[in-house]
């Protein structure tokens, strides 16, 4: 079956507001390369970076709600309530599952969550029985709240004061209340679902939607695992994937990925969840000063140089007009400090935290599949791994040791070939990656993934050539064939079945 409504959100080559532009061209010119390309690929140079910049403002209406909040996802699971201590406000899983970019029914997976044994001793005698599970659906008894999870009712439970709340998994700063409820972790990733309650009203009708969800994220807050280096920093959170219940509740799920292995067994994750930010509907960048404008493009005029033509120009040429435009932009976040600052006045509204919570989690190996594939002929690449978890299908690369290059300090660089793996499903269906999800990460309720196939595709070719061109603005498809018009363009390939 074709997925024109998701071809259309995420690779349609349509024009969007200047406004978004801005961002996004903003945000790709300044964010650092996630973790997931620098494991695979060289980091860009500048000229990489200020090409995209210029000649590909808003080439996809996905991008937008990139630059706005990006990459996590969530699951759905209903579990019985067994704690009738703590406010409720309707199950996370089973309210908004299936709507979630990994969606289906996690009632033979998830767990609730549980309390890390060292956090609070005067958590034993309230969640004995629950093990740290907390329930949903506020202000309600536990009966009528298992009435609730079953036959999947949301209550409207606003007016519960949850600071009163005595609870290792409920937290509170000046009356805005974070809830972790449930867990799931399957192969390299986890799941947390948690529900935000305020005494007063959410900035709901000031948050930007994509694809209809509310766009929150929690870029100041970090995630860190007990198996992780102590001297390591911290993952950070990124967004969450969810929904307003009302105008003080809402729930989601935030989705964590572990990308050199597997989850241990068992392990701890300490949240420490420093801000709220929502990306505001009618938020944008200060304009560049008018005079910092004029300046650059007085340098390029001397120079008999133009944006428009850059790509034409010789490597020194674009260096020189790579350093002029890195010059402009410098004063201009000199002017404008808080700019780049993940928690940006200008684009998100915040409730500052702080939250935190310790969770012992338990991986959960039912119904994983691994596949190594063994690579030839592909640069810089030793292996593949393809991990199926009931509800999501992801794709890691290991890389040879010559590609990686340790420095004096310690520190890895990847200086190995770049690639872009496209997947198909067994019916020969390009497989988009969910709207709040990384790229090698697919949802398995949108495809059949009985088998799939990998494609190896040069990167920058991809993402200035390829990636765009197989779709129309309307969503349907230009060539029919996607094996052969993907086998035209692609390095390697390779089908795996399940």
């Amino acid at each position: 079956m074709l997925k024109e409504d998701a071809f259309k959100r995420i690779l349609a080559d349509e024009r969007i507001p200047s406004v978004v532009e801005r961002r996004i061209s903003d945000t790709l010119g300044n964010l650092p390369e996630p973790e997931d390309i620098i494991q695979t690929d060289k980091k860009m140079n500048a000229s990489d970076i200020r090409r995209r910049r210029i000649f590909h403002p808003g080439r996809t209406a996905a991008a937008a709600c990139l630059a706005s909040g990006m990459i996590f996802s969530g699951i759905c699971i209903t579990h019985p309530v067994m704690a009738a201590d703590i406010p409720l406000v309707g199950n996370v899983f089973s309210n908004i599952g299936q709507s979630l970019g990994f969606g289906g029914d996690f009632s033979s997976w998830a767990e609730p969550a549980v309390a890390a044994s060292s956090m609070s001793a005067a958590a034993d005698s309230s969640a004995t029985t629950s093990a740290g599970a907390v329930s949903s659906a506020a202000g309600i008894d536990a009966a009528s709240a298992e009435t609730a999870a079953d036959g999947g009712a949301v209550a409207e439970a606003a007016d519960t004061d949850a600071s009163s709340v005595d609870h290792p998994l409920i937290q509170t700063t000046d009356g805005t209340s974070i809830t972790i409820q449930d867990t799931y972790c399957g192969g390299n990733t986890l799941y947390i679902s948690l529900i935000i309650q305020s005494q007063t009203d959410l900035p709901v009708t000031q948050t930007m939607l994509c694809g209809g969800k509310p766009l929150l994220n929690l870029n100041t807050s970090l995630a860190r695992f007990s198996f992780d280096d102590p001297e390591n920093g911290g993952t950070t959170i990124g967004s969450i994937d969810g929904e307003f219940l009302n105008s003080k509740t809402y729930e989601g799920v935030i989705r964590l990925v572990n990308r050199e292995n597997d989850f241990p067994e068992h392990f701890r994750v300490s949240l420490d969840i420093r801000d709220i930010l929502g990306s505001k509907k009618d938020g944008t960048y200060p304009e560049i000063p008018e005079e910092l404008q004029q300046a650059y493009q007085k340098k390029l005029t001397a120079a008999g140089l133009s944006d428009e033509k850059y790509e034409s120009y010789s490597d020194e040429q674009k260096k020189q007009m790579d350093q002029w435009w890195s010059d402009m932009m410098e004063e201009y976040s000199r002017r404008y400090p808080d700019r780049n600052n993940p928690d940006s006045p200008y684009i998100y509204w915040k409730i500052a935290g702080p939250w935190k919570f310790d969770l012992d989690v338990t991986r959960n190996d039912s119904d994983i599949i691994h596949k190594n594939i063994s690579v030839k002929d592909l640069p810089s690449v030793e292996s593949l791994t393809l991990t199926k978890t009931p509800f999501e299908l992801s794709i890691q690369a290991r890389n040879t040791p010559d590609s990686v290059v340790t420095g004096s300090d310690g520190s890895m660089t990847y200086q190995g070939e770049r690639y872009f793996y496209v997947l198909t499903d067994a019916t020969g269906d390009w497989m988009a990656a969910p709207l709040f999800a990384d790229t090698e990460s697919f949802a398995v309720k949108d495809w059949d993934t009985s088998s799939v196939t990998i494609y190896a595709m040069p990167y920058m070719q991809y993402m200035d050539e390829i990636k765009g061109e197989h779709v129309r603005a309307d969503g349907s498809y230009i060539h029919k064939d996607w094996r052969s018009y993907l086998e035209s363009y692609a390095l390697w390939k390779e089908t795996v079945d399940f």
